[in-house]
């Protein structure tokens, strides 16, 4: 059996990653905000929009502290996730701001500015 070649790196979907910070008086689980942030996205841009936008939650680097975590997007698509951002009021019925901090096109350098709280 053949094995498929792997795609060059000029074919594949340029991707950014986005240090995102919720800001409430409430401390959320990282589940609800996944919810919530997945459902402003696919209100603003729909269904299709955000499977092409190729939203993905980085699950291991969500800091429960200061409500920080990263997410990946096609470059193509990063305005429309960053406004859709905007459309997020509340959280699990409790007052919530999202706000994006930092974008970087390296998971390193993102990571770095996760940690960083200036």
């Amino acid at each position: 059996m053949k094995r498929i070649k792997p795609l060059l790196p000029s074919e594949r979907e340029k991707k950014r990653y986005l240090v995102l910070e919720c800001i409430s008086e409430k401390g959320f689980d990282f589940p609800n905000i996944e919810r919530a942030i997945g459902n402003a996205v696919k209100e603003y841009i729909g269904l299709l929009g955000k499977a092409e936008a190729g939203v993905i939650f980085l699950k291991n680097t969500f800091d429960q502290k200061n409500q920080r975590f990263i997410i990946k997007v096609n470059r193509a698509y990063l305005n429309k996730v960053r406004a859709s951002l905007l459309l997020l009021k509340d959280i699990e019925g409790k007052k919530a701001l999202v706000r994006s901090v930092f974008c970087s096109g390296s998971l390193k350098k993102a990571k770095e500015k996760l940690n960083n709280t200036d």
